[in-house]
Order: C-alpha cells, then structure tokens, then sequence
C-alpha cells in the first residue's frame, strides 16, 4: 500500500496540540509497516523541519515531497482555485490527513478531527483562526473523506450530533503516552511545593479559573507555574493575577523546551488541568506517565483518559479546584496513591496501538475504491 501524508501541521514550531500527535503517531505508523511505502506532502515557504527530514533517512519506507510555497497562499487557492493546484498524492491508495487541511486529490481520504471546540467556544476564535476556520469548510471535507479518526468518543459523539456524521464513518483511536524522563533527585513535597499547569495560554485552556482557584488555597506556600505558548485572552489573565492576593506566587512561564518541561514535571506536587474542552488531553497524559497527581476537568474527553487515576473537577468551579489541591496537599498518601495509579493508567495507551489501529482504517479506505 502506498500512503500519502498531509504533513503541513509540522511546518511550524514550537509544536503544540495536532503537531505533537503527527510527530509521534507517524514514526509508530512507518516502523509498523515496513513494507508499505509513505509519501508525506509537505508545503510552505519554509524548510522542512530537522525532525521531520530525519525521517526519510531513518525509515526505508519514507519518502518527503517539498512545495516551496506559503501556506497561506495555498489554503487560498485550494479554498478558491483548486483546479489550478496539482492533485495531492495522485499516485497513492489513500491520503491520510492528520489534520483538516483543504486538498485536492482523487485518493480516498482519511482524516483526523482532534476535537470541536471550533464550533462548541466560537468566541473563543481569535480572528485569524475564524478565517481559517471558514477557509477550510472542514464539516465539508468530513462528510467528503472515506474515513474520520478522532482521539475520543466525546468528540465522536460531537460530530454525531453537532455535524450529523454517520457513526460508522468515524473511528476512536486513543494516543499514546509521551515519553517523560522523570528526573531521579525529584522532590515533590519540599517546603515550598508548586502547581504545574501545561497548555497554550488561550480561553478554553480554563487558565482564569485555576488562577482563581489557587487565591482560595489554604495553603498559603505553595506557587502556581502556567507554561505553554501566549495566544488570546492574555491580557485578561494578566489582569486576573494582578488582582490576586497570591499574586506573588504565579508564574507565567511561556513556552518551555521538551527538556525544561520534564524537569518541571519532575518536581511538580500536583498537575491541575481545567480545560473546558479537548479532544484527547495529552497534557495530562504526560503528567500521569511522569507520576503527577492529576486534577482535570471533568467536561468532554478528559475523563475518558484520567478513569480513576486522578480527581476530576467542575472547570467552573474554582471552589471545587482549589479543595481537590488542598486535599493532595494535605494528605501525603492520596498524592502517593494518585501517583501510582497515574502511572499505572498511562502504561495504558501507547502510539503503536495507535498506529496499528490507524494503518487498519487506511488499509479499509484503500479498498473501498480499489
């Protein structure tokens, strides 16, 4: 079987969200099937990533076809234009998109939805991604495709119900657990312990509510760190902590390396993760596999991946928050049972399953129109 990939969602770094699920779900996908052959479709105006370009030189099977063109302009013309645009993977039994990205091919597709938060929180769209949104018609290229992956069954259970898609045209592939490697010196219960909460700084990430939440601690000591990328609402959630009587004790970190993020990770007392949405939620997969006790959300996908390995809270409840952190705080042996059960749970999912699983759904797509 020859598949083509759609690997636009890789051009830019940092990495977040989608990106993190193509760089590890793809190498799982050609180890899995050597005598398969894997032409990945990559367009824009820069060069193709170092990790990315490692592939061809580390998989037999792997072979990279560069565009040089902005991505922008071809979103446009595909949008508008799409006659004009050369037919992607013309020589491929399937197409696989691990993002919903406009293209014009003759190939059954398949592609991956990670959630709909796009059209359950549109005004949490900055106007750029609206536009983005609307470019790529991606209720449209659903219906159209031969297949539909998602990371969960709440977003399957979205596009049933939101999008009107057939049940059995969408299929639930869980990710797997990134690799953390816990520092071995890791103290997480010194005299000064700190929250951790990981994720792009925007509205649905829930940042506002947890920072509310840590004002109401009783503990008095303990610091909150927020790391990820800055994108809308922060202005809002700047203001939030200025007025917070723990001010003091917040830290917007920004974006952190792989590397960074492990070590804070390593030192974490607790992971807090108050999405009001997600597709999958890895963030608090990675905690989990890193031994962290975890808080999340108990909206959509999120307690499909936590189970019974971590407490799960009302997002817009900052009360409910802030008790769930005292209680791991205050009680030595809950943390220690919620770290080993978090462990446990994360040995759980794994990216070879999710290959396997992926590579079944391209294999019945290439049939369909053999």
């Amino acid at each position: 079987m020859r598949v083509g990939i759609d690997v636009r969602s890789l051009a830019s770094k940092p990495y977040t969200g989608v990106a993190n699920v193509a760089r590890h779900l793809l190498p799982a996908l050609f180890a899995l099937a050597p005598h398969n052959q894997f032409v990945l479709y990559f367009v824009s105006d820069r060069d193709v990533p170092h990790d990315v370009a490692l592939w061809e030189g580390r998989f037999s099977n792997v072979h990279i076809l560069a565009r040089r063109i902005p991505g922008r302009i071809f979103d446009v013309a595909m949008r508008f234009f799409p006659y004009v645009i050369w037919d992607y993977a013309p020589d491929c039994d399937v197409l696989f998109s691990p993002n919903i990205n406009l293209v014009r091919t003759k190939a059954p597709r398949v592609v991956v939805v990670h959630d709909l938060s796009f059209v359950r929180y549109p005004e949490f769209l900055s106007p750029l991604q609206r536009y983005w949104h609307w470019l790529m018609v991606p209720k449209k290229q659903a219906k159209a495709a031969e297949a539909i992956v998602v990371p969960s069954f709440a977003t399957k259970q979205d596009m049933v119900r939101l999008w009107g898609i057939a049940e059995g045209k969408i299929h639930v592939v869980q990710w797997g657990a990134p690799i953390v490697r816990v520092q071995s010196s890791r103290i997480r219960y010194q005299e000064n312990p700190y929250i951790l909460s990981v994720g792009t700084v925007e509205p649905r990430k829930n940042f506002l509510t947890l920072v509310r939440a840590f004002g109401m601690l009783n503990n008095k000591k303990a610091r909150l760190l927020l790391v990820g990328p800055w994108a809308q609402g922060m202005v809002e959630l700047k203001g939030v902590i200025a007025n917070s009587s723990a001010r003091d004790r917040i830290e917007l970190k920004g974006f952190v390396s792989e590397e960074e993020k492990e070590k804070l990770l390593s030192a974490a007392s607790i992971f807090v993760y108050p999405s009001l949405l997600e597709g999958f939620g890895l963030p608090v997969l990675e905690a989990m596999s890193a031994g962290v006790p975890v808080i999340a959300s108990n909206r959509s996908s999120l307690p499909e991946v936590v189970g019974d390995a971590g407490v799960l809270a009302d997002p817009w409840k900052a009360e409910e928050i802030a008790a769930a952190i005292d209680a791991i705080l205050d009680d030595f042996e809950l943390a220690q049972e919620l770290s080993q059960r978090g462990k446990e749970r994360a040995k759980q999912f794994s990216w070879e399953r999710a290959a396997q699983q992926t590579l079944e759904i391209l294999r019945e797509a290439a049939k369909s129109r053999a």
